[in-house]
């Protein structure tokens, strides 16, 4: 574990996006989006810094879930999360690249008190 001291005051400004659309019974989909304004940095000490990032944080986030439940105490999720771009340190412009992560979940209910669910990610 270690404690991240980043040596500036941050103020963020940013919009969440949020939808949720239920199909039917069967189908539902979930989504959301996040960007994030760092441009109200205040440094403290470090000359020649990238001011509007703050390392290891994206300015740009999204998450998505499609869930699938036909019946038959069978349910499937399919759930992705996105990350762009991130700076690696407040005093270069290195970046680590945006990644898009998927997982998926597969569930069968036998019984109202008993189940078994399989992840994949």
């Amino acid at each position: 574990m270690w404690k991240l001291d980043y040596r500036y005051d941050t103020e963020l400004q940013g919009v969440r996006f949020l939808m949720n659309w239920q199909q039917s019974d069967v189908l539902t989909l979930w989504a959301s989006a996040s960007v994030i304004d760092y441009s109200d940095l205040e440094p403290v000490g470090f000359q020649g810094a990238v001011f509007g990032s703050v390392p290891y944080h994206s300015n740009v986030t999204g998450d998505v879930t499609l869930d699938i439940t036909p019946g038959s105490g069978m349910r499937f999720e399919l759930t992705g999360k996105y990350a762009g771009s991130r700076n690696i340190s407040a005093e270069t412009d290195d970046k680590l690249d945006p990644y898009f992560l998927v997982d998926l979940a597969l569930s069968k209910r036998f019984h109202k008190r008993f189940g078994v669910t399989v992840k994949i990610f």
